[in-house]
């Protein structure tokens, strides 16, 4: 499972995940993964269940790099994310989670 941190509420004016925290670089460290436009990656949010347990949204999301603002960027269906723990089995595997 490699799920890349994004933070949520980052977004730029196209409605696009910007990719530029430090959770995110670590990640793509961790992982060994050079961004490069047309990769699908899945990225994370934190968050937590009514309970205080882990339950972190995640969804799927390709890279395009905004050259006008020197950013790296992740175009997601804002609709399709989830937490972890709502998935069905055919959202996991396609998510290969």
């Amino acid at each position: 499972m490699r799920l890349i941190y994004a933070d949520f509420m980052k977004m730029d004016y196209s409605g696009r995940l910007i990719l530029n925290t430090h959770g995110t670089f670590s990640d793509l460290e961790k992982y060994q993964i050079d961004l490069k436009p047309g990769i699908q990656l899945v990225f994370y949010n934190d968050d937590e269940d009514a309970h205080g347990n882990p339950d972190n949204l995640v969804v799927a999301g390709v890279v395009d790099y905004d050259p006008e603002n020197s950013l790296w960027v992740a175009e997601i269906d804002w609709g399709a994310i989830k937490n972890i723990s709502q998935l069905s089995e055919h959202e996991l595997q396609k998510l290969d989670l």
